[in-house]
């Protein structure tokens, strides 16, 4: 539920969930706990990190999304999640830690046009930190890539068009995700209703930054034929 646009989250319907190896208990808990986005305005205190449970995500689970016009679908998007392991304090100190890399992929249902939209972003598994993000758009008129790394307290953001390759640094004041994180993280979040936080939301190819707030609204009883659960 939206209060107001939020990058990758707007006028996307969900149409079904394909998880493998899933127990319907997991299909359940998925669908995590009711969250209202407003865009904050200026002024507003730094994004806050809440604690996090860790959801029932699996590696290969895929999402469908469906954006719909007159009940006539445009576009599919397609999400699909992987574990993986990444080095990071590299050089002096490397090591691996867990990772989620989230595949989205965007396209035309029916349409003529040609236009096609794929991103790839890395978050921390232990800690939903983002790290990386990398993103191809591609229509009939034009192409464009954008690339992200995520360092502490900011994000250095490459993006490339016809006209050139633009380098731009921006400060990312708290917790920090990828656009293309938030639908993925936001299931870690508790169903505690009333619960409060914020996120600096990064869009790569408008090197923009926004500071998001969010609420739990309250919960649902989802009755499944194993088990009656509240998420």
């Amino acid at each position: 539920m939206t209060k107001g646009e939020v990058p990758g989250l707007d006028k996307r319907r969900y149409a079904g969930m394909m998880m493998p190896m899933m127990s319907l208990r997991a299909v359940a808990a998925a669908l995590g706990a009711a969250v209202v986005l407003s865009l904050s305005c200026p002024g507003e205190p730094p994004p806050v990190r809440p604690e996090f449970r860790v959801p029932k995500w699996r590696s290969g689970e895929t999402s469908v999304y469906h954006v719909v016009r007159n009940d006539s679908v445009l576009y599919e998007t397609r999400v699909v999640l992987r574990f993986d392991e990444e080095t990071i304090g590299l050089p002096l100190a490397p090591r691996s830690v867990p990772t989620v890399v989230v595949t989205t992929t965007v396209g035309p249902a029916e349409a003529p046009t040609f236009f096609f939209d794929s991103v790839e972003a890395v978050f921390r598994r232990d800690s939903r930190i983002a790290l990386r993000s990398h993103r191809r758009l591609a229509t009939e008129l034009a192409s464009i890539g954008a690339d992200a790394t995520y360092e502490p307290g900011r994000v250095v953001i490459r993006k490339e068009t016809v006209d050139g390759i633009e380098e731009v640094t921006r400060e990312t004041p708290g917790w920090t995700l990828d656009q293309d994180m938030v639908r993925t993280v936001l299931r870690a979040v508790p169903p505690d209703p009333g619960a409060e936080f914020r996120i600096s939301v990064v869009n790569p190819i408008g090197f923009r930054v926004r500071n998001v707030p969010v609420q739990v609204l309250g919960t649902r009883l989802v009755v499944t034929p194993t088990d009656r659960i509240v998420c």
